[in-house]
């Protein structure tokens, strides 16, 4: 298991500026590994103040040092990243939006 921590960057006029998130995978970056994306808004789009979320997911395609994170048929938000060492960048992406925000995060716990 391995989680990363860090911070979200959305580009949005709700929840803008350093959000929390963490990934989670049961067996690093590996095509079919379970993958767990938690966060926790400022505020919602709805205006509700520290909304927490959370997302199951696998990961479906790694190549060189990419990968992209599938979450569901029926999921709000994805994810791609490049992951760099103990370091990974993503970007949450959305339905119509291209680049909906970029996250910062690094390793803080292994166990293999």
């Amino acid at each position: 298991m391995r989680v990363y921590k860090g911070k979200l960057n959305t580009h949005t006029s709700y929840a803008t500026k350093d959000e929390v998130i963490t990934l989670i995978t049961n067996g690093g970056f590996r095509t079919g590994s379970t993958a767990v994306v938690t966060g926790q808004f400022t505020v919602s789009y709805t205006g509700h103040p520290k909304t927490n979320f959370s997302m199951v997911g696998t990961i479906t395609d790694v190549s060189d040092d990419r990968f992209q994170l599938f979450l569901g048929e029926n999921q709000y938000y994805w994810f791609v990243g490049t992951v760099t060492g103990d370091k990974i960048h993503m970007t949450m992406k959305k339905d119509g939006v291209e680049d909906y925000g970029d996250a910062e995060l690094t390793l803080v716990h292994s166990e293999t």
